[in-house]
């Protein structure tokens, strides 16, 4: 006999007096009295939980199905600037497949040669002060032809406030470039 949960990552389900069922945790403590072992049971409701999670599952989903339909590359970055997502729209244009995209600096390789010190100083200072940044520069799509492309990002910041990362967009703007 030990303190442990009971069902730990299972549904576990409970009756209420008019027959409907919910969602519980249970934990049970052994006790030992003169009268020798008894079991002490805790039963937590945990409908909420459950919903907030089947929640937040539901909204990561929803935006994922907006990232991946929208023609923009959409691109988010940890607080040290590597790349934590990448939508399809990103994935089709570089040909990269996802998890190569989240490798450390992957991007910087598909940037052209003579853009990457000054594309690279400007992202990194911007990285560093927290701030917008707004780039164009040429990039290498799957085909390997170079495109302008023009990319924004906005830093992102949690629930206490708290810098952590930059999330931002990039299009393919050859053709104005071309007719600059």
């Amino acid at each position: 006999p030990y303190n442990r949960g009971m069902g730990v990552g299972r549904t576990v389900l409970a009756l209420k007096k008019n027959g409907d069922e919910f969602d519980v945790s249970i934990s049970l403590s052994p006790i030992q009295t003169a009268k020798g072992l008894y079991f002490a049971s805790a039963l937590r409701d945990v409908s909420l939980e459950k919903q907030s999670q089947a929640d937040l599952i539901a909204s990561e989903q929803r935006f994922r199905r907006m990232a991946d339909a929208s023609p923009a590359m959409i691109w988010i970055t940890d607080l040290d600037g590597n790349t934590t997502f990448v939508n399809q729209t990103w994935l089709n244009f570089t040909g990269m497949a996802y998890p190569q995209a989240l490798e450390r600096q992957a991007w910087i390789n598909l940037v052209h040669p003579d853009d990457r010190g000054h594309l690279f100083a400007e992202y990194y200072r911007n990285v560093r002060s927290q701030g917008a940044i707004v780039t164009e520069y040429r990039m290498r799509r799957a085909s390997g032809d170079w495109r302008w492309i023009l990319d924004q990002g906005v830093p992102l910041y949690d629930s206490n406030g708290d810098f952590c990362g930059d999330i931002g967009s990039a299009i393919d703007i050859t053709e104005r470039k071309l007719s600059e």
